[in-house]
This record gives structure tokens, C-alpha cells and sequence, in this order.
């Protein structure tokens, strides 16, 4: 099985769209699917996850593990091609940065990746 992705264009850049394939899409999709706040989009209202909900609230071991749970959940849910555990993410926060740490093992290739995606903006 061949999972494919769009990549998005560097808007300043380029006008053409590639597609990207196995290893890189499935780290695009998983970008998309943490990136993707749930009900905004219309044909899935479940995909996505409620990060952004929980961002501003005061920091606590609560707040960590609804993120890891969110997180957790959406990728179990809609990245199938993903073998993860609850314990492979991990939520760190750097200034007024908050990333999510994501080990995972892809199932197509077997490749181990860890991903660093961050939850707020610079």
C-alpha cells in the first residue's frame, strides 16, 4: 500500500503543488491532522484535534495529558499506517513555544520517526 500526500507550496516560491509519497506524506498528514482544529473541516468534522482549546489555559499535568490524549486519539482514528503508543508523545514547552514530541513507526517502511510539531505559533 502507497500513501500519498500533497505538499503545500511555499506560496513566495512556487505556484506548483508536488505530491510526496510513503515516509514524507505520512509526516505531512500527521502535521495537517495535529495543525487541523476538529469541525473545521466540512466534509469530516471529526477530523482534527481541540489543541488549539486547550492552549491558553493555565500550564498543569491535566492540561498535558488532554493534549497527549487529543493528539493520541486523532492519530489512532485517521493515520492508520502510524503504530504509536500514549507514552510516544510527549508535550514540552520552550518560552512561549509548545511542541508535541511524536515518536512513531511507520508501518509501510517500518521507518521510526521522531516528529517535533509545534502547537502554537513563534
Amino acid at each position: 500500500m502507497q500513501i500519498t500526500s500533497l505538499k503545500f507550496p511555499e506560496m513566495l516560491k512556487s505556484s506548483r503543488t508536488e505530491v510526496v509519497e510513503d515516509s514524507s506524506a505520512t509526516v505531512q498528514n500527521l502535521r495537517l491532522l495535529i495543525g487541523s482544529i476538529r469541525g473545521s473541516l466540512f466534509g469530516d468534522p471529526y477530523f482534527g484535534t481541540t489543541v488549539s482549546r486547550f492552549i491558553h489555559e493555565p500550564n498543569s499535568v491535566l492540561l498535558k495529558d488532554l493534549i497527549i490524549d487529543d493528539i493520541y486519539s486523532a492519530i489512532l482514528t485517521f493515520i492508520p499506517q502510524v503504530k504509536i503508543d500514549r507514552k510516544d508523545i510527549r508535550i514540552k514547552c520552550e518560552k512561549d513555544i509548545i511542541c508535541a514530541d511524536i515518536n512513531c513507526i511507520n508501518k509501510l517502511d517500518g521507518e521510526v520517526n521522531l516528529l517535533n510539531i509545534k502547537l502554537t505559533e513563534d
